[in-house]
């Protein structure tokens, strides 16, 4: 219940959320779409990004990342400033706007709107806009609204929006069905468990006395030459520009970090009044019968009267709350406005007093009492509470600007200079590595596994200075000196690999033709216990389900489809797994019968269809992100998201 309130982002209802939270939260710059990083000067523009020629305003993007930030804020508790690092809340929130354009874009494409009828209707059957008698009416309703501070015509626009969404993901899923025989497999697959026992044969049990002479690995690789053989050798000149090196160097003026701080005071270091709240839920089901609710809130009610009473508030709640929270006796934690469902909200901030406990509260999720147990006033962060993390940000950028500049002069300087790279890299007193021999998909020194980099320098002709290329550490320059053979290489030169190789290769066959003597030595007997007799340890697993670990086997197929389907007290094996061969036993088997299936088939009907679902809309948003025409003011996100982040990732 918690989770669901704290998703509940400037809005009314968790369900503004449907589309874009539960099926399209994914990273849009990793699906390599038509997007550009277009800058538009430091934090400079009125506009946050462009899909296809409609403008998402900075506004808008400042306002998704401030919902996000408290959002995580209330999630992480105390722990948040250690993981601000990683959010990148400004990445987030412009990912999700695109995302939701793009879905809107196609659905009034299909011919989909969302009527003003559909609006109200929707406004009137939200649970969190309910009294006793129903709907709270169109004058009270308003007046939610302005004390929330939020625009009656923003609101009923993100509802039909929502609508649209809505819409959209039911044409899409139309036509996704389950069949009677999927509904079947997947019972089982919950359902049936069987009891094991097991005994797996590690190679490396059976490698400590293998004797590998010269003759032998010399046979073993000239059998498999072509298992070594690698592709065009290549070695360059380096020139590394190290960014946080050249951070070290740069001097940042008060005037300048008091500009940036007053740049980003209200949207980095204006910190909302917060409050504190513990709570008891007595949860409600959607189209519970009248009574049912009657008896939650008889319940509540009595709960309160507890309370009221003088008993210890967690105590009660850790006895009677049928939230998570009860383990914490109802602690919510600190959290701002826009966070908790409107009913709930609306009460905690209308108590004045830490320790004033509220009347019972209706939300979509039950009813509830709450216990005001702290405020936090808003306050700014002061200059000097942050002026470090400011002049490291400031560094930071600065030294990106530098390295780069730097590697550009240099790139220059080679190709309208006729006296080389290495003299023009003395002559500015650079240094530079020879990189060794590089072969494609292998790490190079300095610099690791880095397919962009490697593809630039395998496109370049002999003696060819490369454009400066970025890396963690800042930027690379390299010259193509000389190129070496492909084919496998010497045997002395990758003697270790091959001898490792040709020795677990033997190991593997001992392994095996050892489990395969069990296997024919206990055939009609107890694994257990010639396990004792022949000296080989075996593994009970109790209980194991489709899909799960069998006791310290690693999750395989092969293994689960030959449990599901072997003859009791017979031994099966040896299967061949990849942490070496397995014969086993199954000791008796819990199966689902025709009644079960029927019992249980709608609920996991829609489980299914909510999953096929699930994965279309993804798939069809990736589709939609690829192909949409996007341009993004970096410098408004980057002002978001931290440079500190990009230092702490090199």
């Amino acid at each position: 219940m918690l989770k669901l309130m704290r998703d509940n982002l400037k809005s009314l209802s968790w369900v503004l959320a449907f589309v874009v939270a539960t099926f399209v939260f994914a990273t849009f710059a990793d699906w390599g779409g038509k997007g550009n990083w277009m800058g538009g000067g430091a934090g400079g523009g009125d506009w946050a990004a462009q899909v296809n020629g409609e403008t998402i305003p900075a506004r808008e993007l400042l306002n998704k990342a401030r919902n996000l930030d408290s959002y995580y804020r209330s999630l992480l508790g105390e722990s948040y400033n250690q993981n601000t690092l990683n959010l990148q809340i400004g990445q987030q929130a412009i990912n999700q706007l695109v995302q939701e354009r793009v879905i809107l874009e196609h659905a009034r494409e299909l011919g989909l709107v969302a009527t003003p009828q559909e609006i109200s209707r929707s406004i009137q059957t939200d649970p969190s806009l309910q009294n006793e008698s129903g709907f709270i009416g169109k004058d009270r309703y308003k007046a939610l609204l302005r004390s929330s501070g939020i625009d009656t015509a923003t609101y009923e626009g993100e509802i039909g929006r929502q609508i649209l969404r809505r819409k959209w993901a039911q044409l899409l899923t139309a036509d996704i069905a389950v069949s009677d025989d999927q509904v079947a497999r997947e019972v089982r697959r919950q359902d049936e468990t069987a009891d094991v026992v097991y005994a797996q044969f590690q190679s490396g049990a059976f490698a400590e006395d293998i004797v590998i002479t010269d003759a032998d690995l010399a046979a073993f690789y000239g059998e498999q030459e072509e298992r070594y053989s690698r592709g065009e050798g290549r070695s360059f000149d380096l020139v590394m520009f190290d960014r946080l090196r050249a951070q070290s160097r740069i001097d940042v003026s008060e005037e300048e970090a008091r500009a940036q701080y007053d740049a980003a005071l209200a949207s980095r270091f204006t910190i909302p009044e917060q409050r504190r709240a513990s709570h008891l839920l007595i949860k409600t089901l959607s189209g519970a019968q009248d009574s049912e609710y009657q008896a939650a809130r008889q319940r509540a009610a009595a709960a309160l009267e507890r309370a009221r009473n003088g008993e210890d508030f967690a105590a009660i709640a850790s006895e009677l709350s049928e939230d998570t929270t009860a383990a914490n006796g109802g602690d919510l934690g600190f959290f701002p406005r826009g966070v908790m469902a409107i009913p709930f909200e609306k009460v905690v901030w209308s108590m004045e007093n830490t320790g004033d406990i509220s009347d019972v509260v209706q939300t979509q999720f039950g009813y509830h009492i709450i216990q005001l147990t702290g405020i936090q006033e808003a306050h700014l962060k002061s200059f000097d509470e942050v002026r470090d993390e400011l002049e490291k940000e400031i560094a930071f950028t600065k030294a990106g600007d530098q390295v780069r500049l730097d590697a550009e002069a240099l790139v220059e300087a080679v190709r309208t200079n006729p006296v080389g790279f290495l003299d023009e890299t003395a002559r500015r007193s650079i240094v530079s590595s020879d990189s060794g021999i590089v072969h494609q998909g292998e790490p190079i020194v300095g610099i690791g596994v880095n397919p962009e980099v490697e593809r630039a320098l395998f496109s370049l002709a002999p003696d060819e200075i490369s454009a400066p290329l970025p890396i963690a550490r800042g930027y690379l320059v390299a010259r193509f000196r000389e190129s070496s053979p492909g084919g496998p290489p010497p045997l002395d030169e990758i003697r270790d690999t091959v001898e490792s190789d040709l020795r677990r290769e033997r190991a593997e066959a001992r392994a095996l033709a050892r489990a395969r003597e069990v296997a024919a030595a206990t055939a009609d007997k107890d694994l257990a216990a010639m396990g004792e007799e022949m000296g080989f340890e075996t593994g009970n697993a109790a209980g194991v389900r489709h899909g799960n670990p069998v006791g310290t086997l690693s999750t395989d197929p092969a293994l689960e489809d030959a449990i599901f389907s072997a003859e009791i007290d017979q031994v099966q094996g040896p299967l061949e797994l990849p942490g070496g061969p397995v014969v086993f036993t199954v000791t008796s088997r819990v199966e689902v019968g025709d009644d079960e299936i029927k019992a249980r088939a709608a609920e996991v009907r829609q489980t299914l269809l909510a999953g096929r679902r699930q994965k279309l809309l993804a798939a069809v948003t990736r589709e939609l992100s690829r192909q949409a025409d996007v341009a993004y003011n970096t410098a408004l996100i980057q002002q978001l998201d931290s440079p500190t982040q990009a230092s702490s990732g090199s």
